[in-house]
């Protein structure tokens, strides 16, 4: 069985002071040790992202330990500080998309056939209240079901 500590990756000093100077070779040697790690916590189910979403995270935490590598201090593992560094990333997705959706209302539109057609509206405020929105279309089914009922003169 494989030790746990040979699998670790040594982020000494001098390692990192050349991942710091930018040399390629270093980088990517870093980025093959840690893809497994920053693949899985952007894989976790809990977020919900689709494969083309994934594979956008991971460009973007490469591109966020590039910047941020520098505030790496040796007080805690750099698999903890990546992890940390990807969940961030991934809720920071999560949120976007968030507020990206948009709830969507329908609208009942009547012609002069009597066919109702039924067209979405996007409502982007806070206001949306989706038990009143049932309530309102429900009531507006039972009274066109009453207008349905009565004869052509009351409904005129």
């Amino acid at each position: 069985m494989n030790d746990p500590v040979e699998n670790t990756y040594k982020l000494d000093e001098a390692t990192l002071h050349t991942l710091l100077q930018g040399d390629e070779a270093a980088w990517s040697a870093f980025y093959k040790h840690f893809s497994p790690l920053i693949r899985s916590i952007v894989s976790w189910s809990k977020w919900h992202f689709c494969e083309q979403t994934k594979e956008d995270l991971v460009q973007g935490i490469r591109l966020e330990l590039y910047k941020c590598l520098s505030r790496f201090k040796n007080e805690s593992t750099p698999e903890y500080f990546i992890k940390r560094v990807s969940i961030h990333r991934c809720i920071d997705e999560v949120r976007k998309q968030c507020r990206q959706r948009k709830v969507m209302l329908p609208l009942v539109i009547s012609n002069d056939d009597s066919e109702e057609a039924y067209e979405m509206i996007p409502v982007a405020d806070d206001r949306f209240d989706p038990i009143l929105e049932v309530t309102l279309a429900e009531r507006a089914v039972e009274l066109r079901k009453i207008l349905q009922s009565i004869d052509a003169v009351c409904q005129a």
